[in-house]
C-alpha cells in the first residue's frame, strides 16, 4: 500500500496563492508516507527530502489517501522517490498553474513541485497512467488528491 499525505495550511502567502490556483482549497502540499513513518516530498526550501513526522507542526489539517498496490508497485514507487532525494524544488514551475504562464511548460526535468513529484512516482510504478494531454507538472495538490482518492474509491467499489 502507498499512503499519500495532503496538508492544508491557512496562513502564509504560498497557501493563499495555492488557494487561488485550486479554487479556494488551501491544500498546499503533498508527500508520501514511508513504512518507517517518515515523509518523502518536494519542498520549497530544501527540495526533495525525507522528513520525520512533526517537521511541519502548525498545519490546519492533513488528509491521508491509502492506495492499494501490489508489492512491486510499492517498491518501484519508493525507489523512484528516493532516487531523487536532494534534487531541488522548481519554484518557476509553480507559476505554470496561473494565467499567462499556464500556456508554456516551465518544467525543469531536474527539479520538482510536490504534486508533480508524487504523480511522477505513481506513474513510474504504474499506479497512474502517463497522460500526454495533462503532464504531471500541471497537477496541483488538489488535483492529485481528487484523482487518487477517486480512483482508489472506484477500485474499492469494483472489488
Amino acid at each position: 500500500m502507498i499512503t499519500l499525505r495532503f496538508v492544508e495550511q491557512e496562513h502564509g502567502v504560498f497557501a493563499k496563492l495555492m488557494g487561488v490556483a485550486q479554487y479556494g482549497l488551501l491544500m498546499e502540499h503533498c508527500e508520501a508516507k514511508t513504512e518507517q513513518g517518515t515523509y518523502i516530498g518536494a519542498h520549497l526550501l530544501g527540495g526533495v527530502q525525507e522528513k520525520k513526522p512533526g517537521y511541519d507542526a502548525g498545519f490546519k489539517a492533513e488528509t491521508f489517501v491509502n492506495l492499494k498496490t501490489i508489492p512491486a508497485q510499492e517498491v518501484e514507487f519508493f525507489s523512484f522517490l528516493r532516487a531523487h532525494l536532494g534534487e531541488p524544488y522548481d519554484p518557476i514551475a509553480v507559476g505554470y498553474f496561473w494565467g499567462l504562464f499556464s500556456g508554456k511548460n516551465w518544467q525543469d526535468p531536474n527539479a520538482w513541485t510536490c504534486s508533480e513529484f508524487i504523480a511522477s512516482g505513481l506513474i513510474s510504478c504504474g499506479w497512474l497512467p502517463i497522460n500526454a494531454k495533462i503532464p504531471s507538472i500541471r497537477l496541483t495538490p488538489r488535483d492529485l488528491y481528487y484523482l487518487t482518492s477517486t480512483l482508489q474509491a472506484m477500485g474499492e467499489a469494483n472489488v
